[in-house]
């Protein structure tokens, strides 16, 4: 029995060192797994005034309002570019965001169409759609829309006004040019008047070129703007002239008559660009110039008059009929060039050269049916570019043909055939004869009428060899 509780008592011991010896063993293992960190000591936060890091309910609405008009006004690019007219119209007339709907307006404006949608957005739509609606049927210019003019002009907002008189003018009716007379011009508005100028000029009237060209001689920017826009609308040719007297008298006008010369089509603008192009010193003015007549495909070969008179004669020869006189700086286009050199007398210097047959604007008439003229000129009298299609710069190409001196003296011109040693002098016509009587002169004289020029035409491959017809321009002007 003793010799039992020794055994177990042995038993016991073992185990209890047994158990010391592995937590021991574990202890030193977890030590060197993950050394023991001090305790942490608590620190409490410190309130801050910075509220960015909560979420705003306003900005969260602001930026979504902001992402739908933009997708908006992407869905109205994207069908404008389709000319998706009926799409577009749903847009002004059912989208819950007035910058949407207004955006559809313009979009509808720059397309010329809607006009029944516009109507009913200005009947329904509140302030910023009524502006851009009322904007857009201005550009449209029906006259189905002329009671919606009638009301804008008495509207309160400025620019409903200006679009309303604009619109009138496009409507070319008896009573919208009533209204820009009796109302539009003697506003105490100067933007007013300038836009009530702008829709005279859309009924190219020569009565109204008196009354625009007094508000053209005016102190005040606005109206001289609103004057050279009406000029711009209206037809006559002798609007041309004015905007080139406006342009002499008011240099600080150039970007608005370049602008306003550039709205006009037909071969006597793109003469009048290509005479200020080449008076402009400024280089900005001359890209636009440019970019305009690569637009029009103005290709082929001009004169600019570099002698203060040259005389444009019925037949290429010296003392064949006088037609007219262009002035120094004057531009014609080049139609065709004799195959024959001429010696003639300058200054007591023997200069041989060709004639150049070319087309100029007539100054001395009133109406458009003889407003471009032909007639030959003296090669040394004039400056002879080519301007050719644009290259990858995007800029076109003008090149001096001819290389020449500059003669004052027009009526020392004396012509010596090469293979004739007579001279013929050049009879010197009366100065005072008028231009109709030089035009009855040269159909009744019949000893110039010359059978065979031996004259050969221009090279114009983009701009065809056509006449002009009555209101002259070039079949392949355009």
């Amino acid at each position: 029995m003793k010799i039992s509780y020794s055994i177990v008592f042995l038993l016991l011991f073992s185990f209890a060192l047994w158990g010391d010896s592995y937590k021991d063993a574990e202890e030193a293992s977890l030590s060197k797994k993950a050394p023991v960190k001090p305790p942490k000591t608590f620190q409490p936060v410190k309130p801050t005034d910075n509220t960015t890091d909560s979420i705003n309910p306003e900005s969260a609405e602001r930026e979504k309002n902001e992402a739908l008009i933009e997708r908006g006004k992407r869905y109205i690019e994207h069908y404008e570019a389709r000319k998706g007219v009926k799409e577009i119209t749903k847009q002004l007339l059912h989208n819950t965001i007035p910058e949407v709907r207004a955006e559809a307006a313009r979009a509808l404006g720059r397309l010329r169409s809607g006009l029944k949608a516009l109507h009913i957005a200005i009947d329904t739509d509140g302030y910023e759609v009524r502006q851009n609606a009322y904007q857009a049927i201005e550009l449209i210019g029906s006259p189905y829309s002329i009671k919606y003019f009638i009301k804008g002009i008495q509207s309160s907002e400025q620019e409903i006004r200006i679009s309303s008189y604009k619109g009138l003018g496009k409507t070319k009716t008896s009573v919208g040019r009533d209204l820009i007379v009796k109302a539009g011009l003697k506003s105490p508005d100067p933007p007013i008047v300038a836009a009530a100028l702008e829709g005279l000029g859309y009924f190219s009237k020569s009565s109204d070129l008196q009354v625009i060209g007094k508000y053209l001689e005016s102190n005040v920017q606005e109206y001289k703007t609103g004057a050279i826009r009406a000029l711009a609308n209206h037809g006559n040719s002798d609007s041309l002239k004015m905007l080139w007297n406006a342009l002499i008298k008011n240099p600080e006008l150039e970007p608005d008559i370049i602008y306003a010369v550039s709205k006009k089509r037909g071969l006597a603008p793109t003469l009048m660009l290509i005479k200020i192009m080449n008076r402009t010193k400024n280089e900005n003015y001359q890209n636009i110039i440019h970019k305009e007549l690569v637009y029009r495909r103005a290709y082929g070969k001009y004169a600019i008059v570099q002698i203060p008179v040259a005389t444009l004669k019925q037949y290429p020869r010296a003392n064949s009929t006088r037609i007219a006189r262009l002035g120094e700086g004057d531009v014609g286009k080049v139609r065709r060039v004799t195959s024959k050199r001429f010696k003639a007398k300058f200054d007591n210097k023997v200069i041989e050269d060709r004639y150049y047959l070319i087309q100029a604007v007539n100054s001395k008439k009133n109406y458009f049916r003889r407003s471009i003229m032909e007639g030959w000129v003296f090669g040394p009298k004039i400056k002879v570019i080519s301007i050719s299609p644009p290259t990858t710069s995007n800029k076109l190409t003008i090149q001096t043909i001819n290389s020449m001196n500059i003669y004052t003296d027009e009526h020392s011109e004396e012509e010596i055939q090469p293979n004739n040693n007579k001279k013929t002098e050049t009879p010197v016509e009366d100065e005072n004869d008028s231009f109709e009587d030089i035009i009855e002169d040269s159909d009744s004289d019949s000893q110039d009428k010359i059978k065979d020029t031996d004259d050969v035409p221009v090279d114009d491959k983009n701009n065809g060899s056509s006449s002009p017809g009555e209101d002259g321009r070039l079949g392949g002007f355009y």
